[in-house]
């Protein structure tokens, strides 16, 4: 489906789907290639072939995510995604990076860079609120703190992304991430 197209049906609220346009930025897919090609055939048990396809965009329902290879992107950060990560029988929320999106088998993929999870507590870093019974529960799951400068590379199903968030760095090392539940497009 072309991105421009307009769909006016019943399924515009809940239809996911990559978006195929020309905006792929091809030199920022090979900075990745090596990494995503192993991690490809650990999870696929193949390598991509040489018609493997990149997308720059995905589309659930409304709302628009994007990823670093998109090459219209400026100095927005759309790429920043919370995650379900579902490991283990325990899902656990996880925040990272969009690099791209692909298909297999019809089913749309994300190879994300996922920022390492912190012990460390947003309320550690600012004066209490002695005023407002247990503030820091409010403050430290509202806004988590990840360590982005260790993080890893992985594969996981469009179906996973919760929804977009804003991550704003500390140091370098950690950064707060905020999940955005409401917000459509940004660029």
């Amino acid at each position: 489906m072309k991105s421009k197209q307009k769909n006016y049906s019943s399924l515009l609220l809940t239809q996911e789907y990559l978006i195929n346009d020309q905006f792929v930025d091809n030199n920022l897919v090979k900075n990745y290639q090596q990494e995503f090609d192993l991690i490809f055939n650990v999870v696929f048990g193949e390598f991509p072939d040489l018609s493997f396809k990149y997308y720059s965009r995905y589309r659930c329902g409304m709302i628009v995510y994007h990823s670093v290879i998109y090459n219209r992107r400026k100095n927005s950060d759309s790429y920043s995604v919370c995650i379900e990560d579902r490991l283990n029988s325990k899902t656990r929320i996880r925040f990272g990076q969009t690099l791209f999106f692909f298909y297999v088998n019809q089913k749309p993929y994300a190879f994300l860079k996922r920022y390492s999870s912190t012990k460390k507590l947003f309320s550690s870093l600012i004066n209490p609120f002695e005023h407002v019974k247990n503030w820091t529960q409010y403050i430290d799951r509202f806004y988590p703190i990840v360590r982005y400068s260790t993080s890893e590379y992985v594969i996981i199903p469009c179906d996973c992304i919760v929804c977009k968030c804003i991550c704003i760095p500390l140091d370098n090392d950690f950064q707060v991430c905020a999940p955005v539940e409401l917000e459509l497009e940004h660029d």
